[in-house]
């Protein structure tokens, strides 16, 4: 696989395969991936985003693969439901120092559809930089 920032001309190979799933399918199947903040943005530097310059590891675990999701397209089940949680230090103001800001990702697989859903949380305390929540619904 191969991976194209906003700044690379070219797609740089990855140095090891990334998982975005991994069998066995069921409750308890844990991998790593590496991961960088999506939401988190400086208040008043430059650039603003974090993801160029921060990386982290994300631990994935399989959290239950009954779940039943509901989108604008219907209900779809039966779902795999994954959870991803990484930490990153980071310095969020002159108080608080460096704060272990958590990353939490959720994605919901259903059979015969694919990804579904969607959500991103970055949230850190008031400060020099700014985080967020992120949901994407599959509407097709």
């Amino acid at each position: 696989m191969r991976t194209r920032t906003d700044i690379d001309r070219e797609p740089t190979p990855d140095k090891e395969p990334l998982w975005v799933l991994k069998a066995p399918y069921e409750v308890g199947t844990e991998w790593t991936t590496p991961t960088v903040p999506y939401l988190i943005l400086r208040r008043n530097e430059h650039p603003r985003e974090l993801r160029y310059s921060h990386r982290a590891p994300m631990a994935w675990r399989i959290e239950a693969v009954d779940d039943e999701v509901k989108t604008p397209t219907g209900t779809h089940k039966p779902c795999l439901r994954v959870v991803g949680r990484a930490k990153l230090n980071l310095f969020t103001d002159p108080v608080n120092g460096f704060t272990d800001v958590p990353l939490t990702s959720r994605e919901w697989y259903c059979q015969g559809k694919g990804l579904v859903k969607f959500e991103r949380e970055e949230t850190v305390p008031p400060g020099f930089l700014v985080g967020g929540r992120l949901t994407a619904v599959w509407v097709r």
